[in-house]
């Protein structure tokens, strides 16, 4: 987790927010970032997916949550089991998300 105030004393950006904001746009408008982002609803004040790490936004706190769960089963190919594992993983960063945001003050 980040702070604004810990972001700010890093110098380079002026708060979580806007961390946040310039990821999104970075990742939206690189060709292959953008296929792999998906915004996520109904976590902190934003949230968004990105192949790997589920970033969420609340008040002046950054997350980014980045599991890598083990995936049992077969698959007909490479890119169902990659689809297969980054929805598992996303439900599980999810799951995280949502406890850490509860014990959030």
């Amino acid at each position: 987790m980040s702070t604004t105030p810990a972001i700010r004393g890093e110098g380079i950006f002026e708060s979580a927010k806007d961390v946040f904001s310039r990821q999104v746009k970075a990742r939206k408008s690189h060709e292959y970032a953008s296929k792999k982002f998906h915004e996520v609803q109904g976590l902190g004040d934003d949230a968004f997916w990105i192949e790997t790490a589920l970033w969420v936004l609340k008040g002046d706190a950054l997350f980014v949550i980045t599991v890598n769960s083990v995936l049992e089963g077969s698959f007909k190919n490479t890119e169902a089991m990659e689809t297969a594992h980054s929805g598992q993983n996303l439900a599980l960063s999810k799951q995280v998300a949502a406890t850490m945001l509860s014990r959030m003050k």
